[in-house]
């Protein structure tokens, strides 16, 4: 028997207001802290935004150590493990909000599960650790929602539900690259009514990634030829059908990879790829690694926190 003591760590447990998708961290207490050395990590059961406004030390993020700075902005995914490793007895000044996403995200998209799990995926994907300068519509949001919950002015509940969602697409936006919606980041516009063209088939792709799709179905999909459908595809996704599908299945596999214990022969089986030197060449161009080496870099935390003792705190 392995009688190897585990790390602890804390799960850290919050609810969130009346009526309100969040809870947040503010005043003397916080604007004022006494730096500490780390005793562990922790992780939260909501999505966790913190705000430096002075800091020293580090960020620690699973395994990572990143620099704390003035005006740094950190999110944090649910279940993420993680802290911060201060320098005793200095004065350090940081806020938090931490936000439901579920409870924010479902008046929006709840009669499209499959619209809705995906935001769910791209804003939870990764930690960010990231400077107000370089962004400050976030910083102007974080900013704003505090503001208005500490102030509780009329119709505060309207405006804080708004800028919750706002943050959170933003959130998204940083990650839209290593999941790509092309109608969320396209730069310039878009012509609406041929965009809502081929709607029909990006929703087809995302329900039926799995199993083996022709091009001709996709032009079905949207009651187009198939010569009209390819052109306009590639006209406002940037890319071929073709391309496409085989991202979507390359992202949902990475996500398994990253969130799930199932095995890569599992998760290719399931990927909607025809064989498994197939997928390892997409894998590859679009993640950069084989799925081996991307698996043992970027696992998810989830997986990891089966390597921790962990135990239950409610709050700070």
């Amino acid at each position: 028997m392995d009688n190897t003591q585990k790390p602890k760590v804390e799960f850290r447990y919050y609810d969130t207001l009346p009526q309100l998708p969040i809870y947040f961290l503010t005043g003397n207490n916080w604007l004022n802290c006494v730096g500490t050395r780390t005793a562990c990590l922790h992780f939260h059961n909501l999505m966790e935004i913190g705000y430096c406004y002075n800091g020293n030390g580090n960020l620690l993020l699973g395994d990572q150590a990143l620099k704390i700075e003035s005006h740094m902005i950190s999110v944090i995914p649910p279940n993420y493990p993680h802290s911060t490793d201060s320098i005793p007895g200095s004065i350090i000044t940081w806020e938090y909000l931490f936000i439901d996403i579920d409870k924010c995200l479902e008046p929006v998209y709840g009669n499209d599960k499959s619209r809705l799990n995906y935001m769910k995926k791209l804003i939870t994907q990764k930690a960010h650790f990231i400077h107000a300068k370089e962004y400050p519509e976030i910083a102007a949001a974080f900013r704003i929602i505090l503001h208005e919950m500490l102030v509780q002015k009329e119709y505060n509940t309207y405006i804080v539900k708004g800028m919750v969602f706002s943050l959170l697409m933003r959130i998204a936006r940083l990650t839209s690259s290593e999941m790509d919606d092309a109608l969320l980041s396209r730069s310039k516009p878009l012509d609406v009514e041929n965009v809502s063209q081929i709607k029909p088939a990006l929703d087809y792709i995302r329900s039926h990634y799995q199993s083996p799709i022709r091009i001709q179905d996709l032009a079905d999909a949207c009651s187009i030829s198939e010569t009209y459908f390819r052109k306009i595809f590639k006209a406002f996704m940037n890319t071929s059908a073709l391309d496409y599908i085989n991202k979507i299945r390359i992202l949902n596999a990475a996500d398994s990879m990253r969130s799930t214990d199932c095995s890569i022969h599992e998760i290719i089986s399931k990927s909607g790829f025809t064989s498994e030197s197939t997928f390892n060449r997409n894998f590859k161009k679009y993640m950069g690694d084989s799925p081996k080496q991307w698996r043992e870099k970027y696992a998810g935390q989830e997986r990891q926190l089966k390597d921790f003792d962990i135990y239950l705190e409610n709050g700070w």
